[in-house]
């Protein structure tokens, strides 16, 4: 975008990317029903050195669907 002259603001309370997972053992599979606790993002990862200038304000979450955050997206984009 930036070659073609164009700027984009991204909003959220995020800056950074998923860092990859600690090395463990394989788990056993989950019963049904059963999920993982969302928590809080991890968000400490870094990016690529092109895109260190990037405006990297973001409310992207790895592995999260944009239909579990369609109610609050306008909330975010309006706070940040």
């Amino acid at each position: 975008m930036v070659d073609q002259g164009l700027k984009a603001d991204f909003v959220g309370p995020y800056n950074g990317t998923q860092p990859p997972d600690e090395a463990l053992p394989p788990l056993p599979p989950k019963f049904a029903g059963e999920t993982d606790a969302l928590g809080t993002p991890r968000v400490t990862g870094g990016y690529a050195p092109s895109a260190e200038s990037f405006d990297s304000a973001h409310f992207a979450v790895w592995g999260r669907q944009v239909h579990g955050d369609k109610d609050v997206i306008f909330a975010y984009v309006w706070k940040y």
